[in-house]
């Protein structure tokens, strides 16, 4: 959750990226920019009283001229550690949704059957078929996944969906029980083949 960054902590983090990063160049041409004061008493001799008297202010305005141009370049160094920070952090999403790409695979279908039987005499009445999808997570961490297409021999069964998917638990198997079917009595004893389709998509139980 973003949060609101108030007036005393962003100086907070100017002063503190102004005097935690390492030396650089601006530390390096500030100092010389102050060395070269003393140089220049040296080949000025017209200069050069004045110089000798603010030589002892040269340390002073040497550090003087670090701290200025470290404040002013601060604001730099923060942005810039947070444009690295957010490409970090895309190229960390961009790089765990290509893990999810083939990280849900699909083992087989297996065919329930259920009969329902006159209680009084003893003959089959009704016989019901369930088709049930397995899948299986290879991630080391949860998948969410959804069905959101399925037909059997050509027929929608979308309108009976009691669920759609679920959370798949890290490295784990999961069923998908598809609605039950009613099947042709005259076909009981026979050998039946229907065709299934279906289509799913999965991603982080976060999306």
């Amino acid at each position: 959750m973003a949060t609101e960054i108030n007036a005393r902590e962003f100086y907070r983090r100017w002063i503190a990226a102004a005097f935690s990063h390492a030396i650089g160049p601006i530390d390096l041409w500030s100092g010389l920019i102050a060395a070269l004061l003393t140089v220049v008493g040296h080949f000025l001799p017209a200069v050069a009283p004045l110089m000798t008297d603010l030589l002892w202010q040269t340390p002073l305005w040497a550090a003087a001229a670090v701290v200025v141009a470290r404040l002013l370049v601060a604001p730099y160094w923060i942005w810039k550690a947070q444009e690295q920070a957010i490409l970090d952090l895309k190229t960390e999403v961009a790089s765990l949704r290509r893990e999810y790409d083939f990280a849900f695979a699909f083992d087989g279908i297996e065919v329930h059957e259920s009969r329902r039987m006159d209680p009084e005499s003893g003959k089959i009445v009704e016989i019901f078929f369930q088709p049930v999808l397995k899948f299986r997570n290879t991630l080391g961490r949860p998948i969410r996944y959804r069905v959101t297409k399925l037909s059997l021999d050509g027929k929608s069964l979308e309108e009976s969906f009691i669920n759609r998917g679920g959370v798949v638990a890290a490295m784990s198997s999961t069923t998908f029980y598809c609605p039950r079917q009613p099947l042709n009595l005259a076909l009981m004893d026979k050998e039946r083949e229907h065709d299934i389709e279906f289509e799913i998509r999965y991603g982080s139980p976060d999306e």
